[in-house]
């Protein structure tokens, strides 16, 4: 678990992002489950790739993403022998991967004011290869699959993250993409949450809860 040293002038506030579709694009990690894995197993057994892809979809429901093997790109790798690591197989789509433009701006404006944490449901494999240029702006980074082993729906993870900085709930801001992940399970313990919706796909969504760009959620931060 990633430790960096806190600077003595930072408030008591903290700023928690989740990962993918907040700060980075979703084509990448969509690109490796749905493209990477069955073509290496297409390739290594000699079936069509598209049985492949029939295959691991399959598989992938049949888990779930309740389960923390779902997150697990070495389960999967171990599973079907496919015989390459983690990061050799991100390298075949390194030019995929993209940082949104408002995700560096606005941590690199609140970087020296507030504690910034990422709070990610993506183990820790996908973090070092995704946020390898950023991640020395946050002074904590959680995975709930790989520091916690369980995923972000359960409130446990977040209070394990309160627990390790030692902090309060009334001091903690979180903003993700996923609904019950970033916004119903934090809210139960009384973090104040954001629903980030690029995409107006939330529509049901009360307004003052759901913020459409990073910029627009640091606007929205009271303190």
């Amino acid at each position: 678990m990633k430790k960096l040293k806190m600077m003595k002038n930072k408030k008591n506030t903290v700023i928690s992002f989740d990962m993918d579709g907040t700060l980075t694009d979703k084509r990448f990690v969509d690109i490796i489950w749905e493209v990477g894995l069955p073509r290496l197993y297409s390739e290594k057994y000699g079936v069509g790739l598209d049985d492949a892809v029939s295959l691991f979809k399959r598989e992938y429901d049949r888990i779930g993403n309740g389960d923390i093997r779902w997150y697990d790109i070495n389960y999967w790798l171990d599973r079907f022998k496919l015989g390459i690591e983690p990061k050799k197989l991100f390298g075949m789509y390194k030019d995929v991967i993209k940082i949104f433009p408002d995700a560096l701006e606005v941590l690199e404006e609140l970087k020296d004011k507030y504690t910034l944490v990422l709070s990610t449901n993506a183990t820790i494999e996908f973090v070092d290869a995704q946020l390898e240029d950023v991640k020395d702006l946050f002074d904590y980074i959680f995975s709930s699959t790989s520091h916690f082993k369980m995923v972000k729906k359960n409130p446990e993870f977040y209070l394990n993250v309160l627990k390790k900085i030692s902090t309060k709930p009334d001091n903690f801001y979180h903003v993700g993409d996923n609904y019950l992940f970033d916004y119903k399970t934090p809210k139960i313990l009384g973090i104040k949450a954001f629903l980030l919706d690029r995409d107006d796909k939330y529509d049901f969504i009360e307004d003052n809860i759901k913020v459409k760009s990073l910029k627009e959620f640091s606007k929205r931060l009271i303190f």
